[in-house]
C-alpha cells in the first residue's frame, strides 16, 4: 500500500519537483525505489496496484526532465536497473501489467531521446531492448516451454511502443551525428 501511495503522490507532483533538480533526482529516487520494492510484495489486493502508480510515477518525472536525467550516468544506470526489475516484476506472481511496463518504457525513452551522444545513446539504447529481445528469443525457443506465447505479443507490442515513444520523444541522434 505504501508503495501505491507514494507512486500517487509523486504523479501528482511530478510537475512541481521537476522544476527543482535536487528534488526531482529525490523524486525519482524514491518513485525507483518503490517501484522495486513492490517486487518483493506479498499482497495479492487487486485495489492496490503499485506497479501502476510508481510506473506512472516514474513516466510523469522522467517526461517532465527527461534532459536533466540523461546527463547523469548514476540516472541512466539507475534506469536500467528499474527495467531490468521490471521483468522480474513480469515473472512475479503479482506481475506487472504490460501497461504499467508501457508506462516506465515510454519515461525512459524519453529521457533516451534526449541523448546527445550517439555513442551514448546507441550504448543506452541497446541495453534497454536487451530484455525484451532475450525475453522473446526465450518464448519462441522450442525447447523452452515455461513461457506463455501470449507473453511474445506483449513483448513485439512493448517493442513497438519504444518505436513511438522514440519518434515522439524529440531528436535522436543518428550515426552521421544529424539530429533525426
Amino acid at each position: 500500500m505504501t508503495c501505491s501511495a507514494v507512486g500517487r503522490f509523486l504523479t501528482k507532483f511530478a510537475q512541481w519537483c521537476s522544476k527543482n533538480p535536487p528534488v526531482l533526482d529525490a523524486a525519482a529516487n524514491v518513485a525507483l525505489t518503490a517501484f522495486k520494492a513492490a517486487v518483493n510484495l506479498s499482497d495479492s489486493n487487486e485495489a492496490i496496484r503499485p506497479f501502476f502508480e510508481t510506473s506512472s510515477a516514474l513516466r510523469n518525472l522522467l517526461s517532465r526532465a527527461p534532459q536533466h536525467f540523461a546527463s547523469n550516468q548514476a540516472a541512466l544506470a539507475a534506469l536500467s536497473d528499474g527495467w531490468v526489475t521490471s521483468y522480474m516484476a513480469a515473472g512475479h506472481e503479482l506481475g506487472i501489467e504490460f501497461e504499467d511496463r508501457q508506462a516506465l518504457a515510454s519515461g525512459i525513452c524519453r529521457v533516451l531521446a534526449s541523448l546527445n551522444d550517439p555513442a551514448a545513446f546507441q550504448s543506452n539504447f541497446f541495453g534497454f531492448l536487451q530484455p525484451a529481445i532475450m525475453m522473446l528469443g526465450e518464448i519462441f525457443d522450442k525447447a523452452s516451454a515455461k513461457l506463455d506465447p501470449s507473453r511474445g505479443a506483449d513483448e513485439i507490442k512493448l517493442l513497438a511502443v519504444v518505436v513511438r515513444n522514440f519518434k515522439l520523444g524529440g531528436p535522436i541522434i543518428n550515426q552521421g551525428g544529424e539530429a533525426g
